[in-house]
C-alpha cells in the first residue's frame, strides 16, 4: 500500500523522518518495499499482509504507529454532524428536500449492512489539489471532487465507497439482490455478463453495479450531476474475491472488500465524505440511511498471562501487555476477557493476541533459547519392518520401485472423492496401486523400454478402512511373476499361497489378487497385495541346532521299483521310520530304459547318517541302513540291483 508520509504526519504525531518510521514499522510486521520521494512529501509503499486489512488505511497505520512511538491515539476527524437513521430491518426509506431514497437488501447473507446518503445541489469539478497530492502520492489520479473524494476517505479510513447521480436512479431506489443473468456497462467502458452467483446494486429497474467490485456507467457522476448518493457497505469477503475473479476485474474496492472491511466503519465513511463534498463541491447533505438487519457480535477471547510466557518464552509484564492490546483498540471486558474490535477481522484465537503483544514488545527483544524437551522416539507404523523387508526382497530380484500420485481419477463408486480436490482431474484417491502402475509401465513402453518391472508400496483408499498395499507390475509370463510373489512369502517366513479365480490366499486369508492383462500389445502382469493383511497371519518360527562336530557317512543304494510310485510315497515312509541318526536323503540317479523291465524304473537313492554326540562306527550305519532297505522292501517291493 502506498501512503503519503506527510498524510500520515497529520493524523497521528511521528517524532521521526520516513527513513526511521520504515525501519520502525518493519519491525512491527509492515515491511517497506520502497520509498520515494513525491514534491514536498515521501511515498511509502508498505507490503501489507492479506490477514491485515485495517492496515490498508491511513488511519489503521496510524494506529500502528502511535503505538509504536507512545503517540495519543488517532481519532477520526472531520465527521459532519447529520443524523444518522438506523434501520434494523432490510428496508430503509428516507424522505427530504424533494428527495425519496429507499434501499432495500434482499440478500443479508451477501450484504448484511448497506450506507446510503444523499447530497444534493453540488458541483462537479476538479478537487482542490491539495486533495490531489495526496491521492497522487497514494497511487491514484485525480478525476473529479466527488470520484475523488470517495477514494480519499477510502485510503483515509480503509472503506470503500461509491458515488451514484441520484437523478438516474430508477425510482430512488437501491436494490441489493443476486444478478439474474444480466450484463452491466461498467466504469471502465466495459460490458460484463453477471451470473446469478454475483451480488448486483440495482434500482428499481435495472442493474447498476456490481457490490464490492465496480459500479455501472449509466449511474456514473458526470459533470452535469447536481445531485449524489454515497454508498458505503459490507459485503462478505468470499462473495467479493469470487465475483473478481469471474470477472476478471480487480479494484482498489474489491482488494479491500474481500480482505475484510471494518463492519462499523460505513456510516462514519458517508458522514467523512458528506463533510469533504460541502467544502469541496457545496450542496446540502442529507442524513445517513443505515441499513443493517443483522446484527454484529464481537469476537471475545480469553488471554492467560502463563500462556504468553510459554509461547513467548519470557513473562511480559501485564500491564504492559493490556497496555499494547487497548492501544490496538482491544477492550478487555474482564480480568483475562478481551474484546476484538471490528476492524481486526484477523484475530480469533488467543494465540493471535499474543502475537499482537509480540509484534509490539519486539520479536528482537525476546531472548533465543532452544525450547526444553525430552527426546523420545516414535514407533514404526506397523507394516514398517515388512514393508522394508519386501522392499529388500523384490529390488534384489531385479525389480524397480515405483511412486505414483494419491489423487486419481477415478469414477467409480467406491472412489473416495475429495471435496476441495488440488486439481479437477484427480478428484478422487485411489483404491488400487495397479492403475498407477499400469500407467507407468505404458509410459516405459512409449519410450521403448520394454524391460519393465516395478512394484510401489503405498496407501490405498477402500470405502471400509485404509490399507498399505504391495502392487507389482512386469512385462513377463505369468509363471515369473508366480514365482516371485511365491518366493518373496516364502522369504517373508509366510506359509505357501494358493491363487483361486485370481485371488491370493494364505492361510485361507485373502490377501490379494493377481491380473493377467496387456499393455501395448505385450503381456502384462499385475498383482496386488495388502500387506496390512498379511502382517496378520502367522509367520513360520526359524529355529537353529548347533553345528555337529562329528563325521557323517554317506550310504547309497540302487534298486527297481515300479514306475508308478511317487517319490512323495517314498518320501512318507523316511519320515515315518524311527532312524534317529538318519539326517538327509536324496535321488542322485533315475533311470528307465535298456536292461530295465517294463513297469519299473531304477532309482539310486543317497542317505546321509551322523550322531550328535558321538561318532557311528561301521556297525551302526548297517543297522540303520538295513532298516531303511527293509522298510522300502516292505512298502514297495523292490529289487535291489
Amino acid at each position: 500500500m502506498k501512503v503519503s508520509y506527510n498524510w500520515l504526519k497529520e493524523t497521528v504525531d511521528i517524532p521521526v523522518d520516513p527513513d526511521a518510521l520504515a525501519k520502525a514499522l518493519t519491525m512491527v510486521g509492515l515491511q517497506l518495499e520502497s520509498k520515494q520521494p513525491y514534491e514536498e512529501d515521501t511515498t511509502l509503499d508498505i507490503e501489507v499482509t492479506v490477514n491485515r486489512p485495517d492496515c490498508l488505511s491511513v488511519y489503521g497505520l496510524a494506529r500502528e504507529i502511535a503505538l509504536i512511538f507512545g503517540s495519543p491515539p488517532p481519532a477520526i476527524k472531520g465527521l459532519h454532524q447529520t443524523q444518522v437513521i438506523p434501520f434494523r430491518t432490510n428496508d430503509g426509506r428516507y424522505s427530504g428536500g424533494g428527495k425519496d431514497l429507499r434501499i432495500l437488501i434482499e440478500d443479508a447473507d451477501l450484504c448484511p449492512r448497506f450506507c446510503g446518503q444523499i447530497v444534493t445541489g453540488i458541483k462537479v469539478g476538479p478537487s482542490p489539489s491539495w486533495m490531489q497530492k495526496k491521492l497522487e502520492a497514494c497511487g491514484l489520479r485525480s478525476i473529479s471532487n466527488v470520484v475523488d473524494i470517495t477514494n480519499y476517505v477510502m485510503l483515509e479510513l480503509g472503506q470503500p465507497m461509491h458515488a451514484y447521480d441520484f437523478d438516474t436512479l430508477a425510482g430512488g431506489t437501491i436494490r441489493v439482490r443476486k444478478a439474474r443473468n444480466e450484463k452491466l456497462l461498467m466504469i471502465d467502458g466495459k460490458e460484463r455478463p453477471l451470473s446469478d452467483s454475483m451480488l448486483a446494486i440495482a434500482d428499481a429497474e435495472r442493474v447498476i453495479g456490481v457490490g464490492g467490485v465496480m459500479g455501472g456507467m449509466e449511474t456514473e457522476v458526470t459533470e452535469s450531476t447536481t445531485n449524489v448518493l454515497l454508498e458505503a457497505a459490507y459485503f462478505q469477503p468470499a462473495s467479493v474475491r469470487r465475483t473478481a475473479k469471474t470477472l476478471e476485474l480487480s479494484t482498489d474496492a474489491s482488494y479491500r472488500f474481500e480482505r475484510g472491511a471494518d463492519y462499523k466503519m460505513q456510516a462514519n465513511a458517508c458522514l467523512r465524505a458528506a463533510v469533504l463534498l460541502e467544502q469541496c463541491a457545496g450542496g446540502t447533505v442529507h442524513p445517513v440511511v443505515d441499513v443493517c438487519p443483522g446484527k454484529f457480535v464481537p469476537a471475545e477471547i480469553r488471554l492467560r498471562q502463563p500462556r504468553i510466557a510459554r509461547i513467548l518464552g519470557q513473562t511480559i509484564d501485564p500491564h504492559l501487555a493490556d497496555n499494547i492490546l487497548t492501544a490496538l483498540g482491544f477492550i478487555k471486558k474482564a480480568e483475562n476477557l478481551w474484546q476484538v474490535p471490528s476492524f481486526r477481522v484477523d484475530i480469533f484465537r488467543e494465540i493471535d493476541l499474543i502475537e499482537e503483544i509480540a509484534r509490539h514488545f519486539g520479536y528482537n527483544n525476546i531472548p533465543s533459547t532452544l525450547p526444553k524437551a525430552e527426546k523420545r522416539y516414535q514407533a514404526d507404523h506397523s507394516t514398517f519392518q515388512l514393508e522394508r523387508a519386501v522392499n529388500q526382497f523384490l529390488r534384489g530380484a531385479g525389480l524397480e520401485e515405483a511412486y505414483t500420485f494419491s489423487f486419481v481419477n477415478e469414477s467409480t463408486e467406491e472412489a473416495i472423492r475429495i471435496i476441495n480436490p488440488l486439481s479437477e482431474i484427480a478428484p478422487a484417491l485411489r483404491t488400487s496401486l495397479l492403475p498407477g502402475l499400469q500407467e507407468s509401465v505404458a509410459y516405459n513402453l512409449r519410450h521403448r523400454n520394454e524391460d519393465v518391472r516395478l512394484f510401489e508400496i503405498g496407501r490405498v483408499f477402500l470405502p471400509e478402512t485404509e490399507k498399505i498395499a504391495l502392487g507389482i507390475a512386469m512385462l513377463v509370463e505369468h509363471r515369473d511373476l508366480k514365482g516371485i510373489m511365491e518366493s518373496m512369502l516364502s522369504a517373508l517366513l509366510y506359509g505357501e499361497p494358493t491363487i483361486r479365480d485370481g485371488s491370493i490366499f494364505v492361510e485361507g486369508k485373502n490377501i490379494g489378487r493377481m491380473i493377467q492383462t496387456h499393455s501395448e500389445s505385450q503381456p502384462l502382469q499385475l498383482c496386488e497385495i495388502y500387506l496390512s493383511d498379511l502382517i496378520q497371519l502367522p509367520q513360520r518360527r526359524l529355529t537353529y541346532n548347533p553345528l555337529i562336530p562329528y563325521p557323517f557317512v554317506e550310504r547309497d543304494v540302487s534298486f527297481l521299483i515300479s514306475s508308478d510310485v511317487r517319490f512323495s510315497q517314498l518320501e512318507d515312509v523316511f519320515n515315518r521310520m524311527d532312524v534317529p541318526a538318519l539326517r538327509a536323503w536324496k535321488l542322485v540317479d533315475r533311470y528307465q530304459g535298456k536292461n530295465i523291465p517294463s513297469g519299473k524304473v531304477s532309482l539310486s537313492l543317497r542317505f546321509t547318517f551322523q550322531a550328535t554326540d558321538r561318532t557311528l562306527t561301521s556297525e551302526e550305519v548297517d543297522r540303520m541302513f538295513d532298516t531303511i532297505v527293509r522298510a522300502l522292501s516292505e512298502n514297495f517291493a523292490i529289487e535291489l540291483r
